[in-house]
């Protein structure tokens, strides 16, 4: 597997914990205690715990550097969950795809091309939310 792709199901992982993260914040006020709120909690409860469901192999499979990682599997389980939950999984598809597209385009930039002057450093990084990897 490429890296960029390994770096993409990565930030997936990242993206699915903030996802399941929200869970702490569902039960937060006295109107919370009323049973009738309690639906559209527990569709929300059941779409984060879905999402921990088709994730935590994914996170195992980082672990070890995707050795033996079956994307087919992956994604058809990801196609089953989709199908339960539309909204969450498709936006987490999307950010995979999204930094997938982002790290191959910044790979694809051949070194030499970027200047390496302090001003280019500069401008690089300047009003952006790039952290450079290190400095020479």
């Amino acid at each position: 597997m490429r890296n960029s792709k390994k770096e993409a199901y990565r930030y997936l992982l990242y993206r699915g914990f903030l996802e399941i993260r929200a869970l702490e914040h569902l039960f937060r006020s006295l109107r919370d205690l009323n049973p009738l709120s309690w639906y559209g909690k527990l569709r929300s409860i059941q779409e984060k715990g879905a999402v921990a469901n088709w994730l935590h192999n994914l996170a195992l499979y980082s672990s070890i550097d995707f050795v033996r990682f079956d994307e087919n599997r992956f994604w058809a389980d990801y196609a089953a969950f989709h199908a339960r939950y539309p909204l969450v999984f498709e936006e987490l598809k999307t950010a995979y795809e999204r930094r997938l597209q982002e790290v191959d385009l910044v790979r694809s930039v051949p070194l030499t091309a970027v200047p390496d002057t302090e001003s280019a450093k500069k401008e690089r990084t300047e009003g952006s939310n790039v952290v450079p990897l290190h400095e020479s």
